[in-house]
């Protein structure tokens, strides 16, 4: 027997070729053993054995099965991980996008085109009202109302007598309240309106100010705001007050018209929900 190293190379080996080896275990016998019988004996004969043995790549691969798809039970990214997808993108029942859809989900999780649709929006409360609302004087709070009331328990908003506007459902409104500020009496000296508005007593953003210096000019005041309930019960509330910094004239009047058209009122509300 020659040297090993003079012996040819086959440069094309398969798993039924042999190679000599020792079996320790048999008195030290020289045998022949596989290639494939070789390659059997490593633990890491598993993706689960590689990957606890080392977990990072860095080259790109490929899934492939006898099918023309693989599939993988579970798919994690850490945060802020990038995935990117190219071919084509089924959902859990095999359908494809019709380029109308998004990816939502069914019931149990899974994954569905779905219909892309626009919120609702729906006018779920109206109300005014038609009398004075005056402050009883100078930094004297009013807590502006909008009528005799609007609504029960089982709207999803409501107004009482007082003006308390009590959410009863929990969602996204948009709110839009104005007060019709005027002024009667003599015309001397200005005439400093504040007016704010509360919910559940606790004042939002900034008061509002208006200077009103002649008698008989009535200035709309608006406030528009969307507002999200989490907890249905929820109070609204609109104050106004006449500061003391000028003379103690000023409120909500209502306009009484000759026309065909109604009276405007002293003050009004209208609100929407989000749906």
């Amino acid at each position: 027997m020659g040297k090993i190293s003079t012996y040819a190379i086959d440069g094309t080996p398969t798993i039924t070729d042999k190679v000599i080896g020792t079996d320790v275990s048999d008195s030290n016998i020289t045998k022949n053993y596989t290639i494939g019988d070789i390659l059997g004996l490593s633990t890491a004969n598993t993706l689960q054995a590689v990957l606890d043995t080392g977990n990072t790549s860095t080259t790109p691969f490929n899934m492939t099965t006898g099918s023309s798809y693989s599939e993988a039970d579970n798919l994690k990214l850490k945060t802020g991980g990038d995935l990117t997808l190219n071919g084509t993108l089924t959902d859990s029942v095999g359908a494809t996008n019709d380029s109308t859809k998004i990816l939502g989900s069914d019931a149990l999780g899974l994954p569905l085109w779905v219909t892309a649709s626009s919120p609702s929006i729906a006018q779920v409360l109206h109300a005014s009202s038609s009398s004075n609302q005056a402050p009883g004087g100078l930094d004297t709070v009013l807590q502006v109302n909008f009528g005799s009331g609007t609504g029960t328990g089982s709207d999803p908003v409501m107004v009482s007598g007082l003006g308390d506007i009590t959410f009863n459902d929990a969602g996204v409104y948009f709110v839009n309240a104005v007060g019709f500020l005027s002024r009667v009496g003599s015309s001397g000296g200005m005439s400093t309106m504040l007016f704010r508005y509360l919910i559940d007593g606790s004042q939002v953003n900034s008061v509002g100010a208006i200077s009103l210096s002649t008698v008989g000019i009535t200035t709309p005041e608006t406030l528009s705001f969307p507002i999200r309930i989490s907890t249905p019960g929820t109070v609204l509330t609109f104050e106004i007050l006449r500061d003391s910094s000028g003379v103690d004239q000023g409120g909500l009047y209502p306009t009484t018209t000759l026309s065909t058209w109604d009276d405007a009122p002293s003050s009004a509300l209208t609100i929407w929900k989000l749906g």
